[in-house]
Formats: structure tokens, sequence, C-alpha cells
């Protein structure tokens, strides 16, 4: 990236609301004068801020400048608490995030996958000033992630819920609703959910019964191809052609 006289890299520190500092990055167009319109990128888990850097030349083509941080726990951000706590302490991270963000721009759209995707879902409640959110193959939940695993088939219930739930306590929890009573709550930013039914990891239809708890404005595309976290690379035409069309009513 920094190869590149395009873009200037922009050091970015978040201060969360959790008493901690996340390490990210602000990835400006040359060509931008102002701190109009940002994408906010929230990777997914066991990944870090460089998986946004696919998307820098679609967000600079839109007039948008690119921002991403590494999430507690990965890349070189600080790790609080017992690794990834499936959206409890992550949404509070991006609520924090978008806040820094608002700020100085205009326009704000976030957008994220996996883990990323149920941290933003669980953040919008108390998150204003989103314009837009884009979902990559989120979860529903991490008990239904695990219910739905090939590896619990046959575990009864009450023991796939004691398994999420020392997960979840090991890692901490916040006060973040699920992302069902996210959905379920008025005057949501519209919603673009992207979801391949290749996914191996997370099945599709997590995102068929989270889009149809919104009650706002709301989009669902479900590609044929591309594994979890894979829908770009698989369809990079049509994945940017939807979010062009999706962010048309910011231009």
């Amino acid at each position: 990236m920094s190869a590149r006289t395009d873009i200037e890299k922009l050091p970015w520190e978040v201060q969360s609301d959790n008493e901690y500092m996340l390490s990210g990055w602000i990835l400006r167009s040359n060509t931008q004068d102002e701190y109009r319109k940002v994408l906010l990128y929230v990777p997914g888990g066991g990944s870090d801020r460089r998986e946004a850097s696919r998307y820098v030349d679609l967000a600079h083509s839109l007039g948008f400048d690119l921002a991403s941080f590494d999430p507690v726990c990965h890349g070189i951000s600080p790790c609080i608490g017992h690794g990834v706590s499936y959206g409890d302490r992550e949404s509070v991270d991006v609520r924090s995030a978008v806040q820094q963000l608002t700020a100085s721009y205009r326009h704000v759209v976030v957008m994220g996958s996996s883990v990323g995707a149920l941290s933003i879902l669980r953040a919008l409640p108390s998150t204003p000033g989103v314009d837009g959110v884009i979902l990559e193959n989120p979860m529903e939940s991490l008990y239904q992630l695990l219910r739905d695993a090939r590896e619990s088939e046959g575990l009864p219930d009450w023991m796939v819920a004691s398994l999420a739930g020392i997960v979840q306590l090991r890692a901490g929890s916040s006060a973040a609703p699920s992302a069902v009573e996210a959905l379920r709550m008025a005057d949501l930013p519209p919603l673009l959910f992207i979801h391949s039914k290749s996914d191996q990891l997370v099945p599709y239809n997590h995102t068929v019964r989270l889009a149809a708890e919104v009650r706002g404005e709301v989009e669902i595309w479900l590609p044929e191809q591309g594994d979890h976290g894979q829908v770009w690379n698989a369809n990079p035409l049509e994945f940017e052609g939807r979010v062009r069309r999706f962010l048309a009513h910011l231009n």
C-alpha cells in the first residue's frame, strides 16, 4: 500500500469506550480535498485492518476515504480478556470508531465481515450518524453458529448453549443487544446483506433470518459463489456493482 502515490495513509487510533486504544489507519485519496465521506471497515474474527485493503479502489471511486482498525486481540491492538467476544466488546469498539469519524466526516458508512458484521449489528442501536451498513456473511449469534456446525450434530441444545456461554464469559461481555434485538429496533440506517450460498462456515440462512427481522430499508444478495469472507474475490464486479447502487443515495 505504501508504494501507491495516489493514496495518503494516515495513522488512526480509536479510543474505545472499553478503555483501551485500538490501532488503525485511514486511506485517503490524494484527489479528495475535504473530509466528506468515509467507509469504515470492521474485519472478521482472526483478521485485521489489512482485510480492508481490497476495497480501497472501490471506496475512492465512490468518493469515500477508507478507514479500518485492528479489533481487540487482533493485529497490533491490545488483547484484553480472552479473545473474540462475538460482538460483546467489539460492538462498543465499533460505536467508538463511528463517534470519532462523525466528528470529521459528513457521511459515514460501515461495512464488516463475519464477526465484524455481527459487531456492527449489535452496535447500531447506540450508534447514531451512520448513513448505510454493508454486512457480509454475518452470523446470527455464537450459539446459532455452534448449533449449525456439523461437529455439534446430535448434541443437546443445553450443551451447545453452555459452550457458547463459556466462550462469551471468558471473552468478556457488555450490555449490547443481540443482533436480532438490534434489528427489531426502529430508525436503523439502510442495510445491505451479502452472503454466499457456498459459505462453509456460516450458513447463509443466518442472513436470511436476520434480514427478515429488519423493520426498515433492507437489501439482500445471496450469490452462488464465494466461501466465507470471500464473496468479493469470487464476484468482484457484481459485488462492487451492488455496493455502488446501494450507496448511490450519498452521491
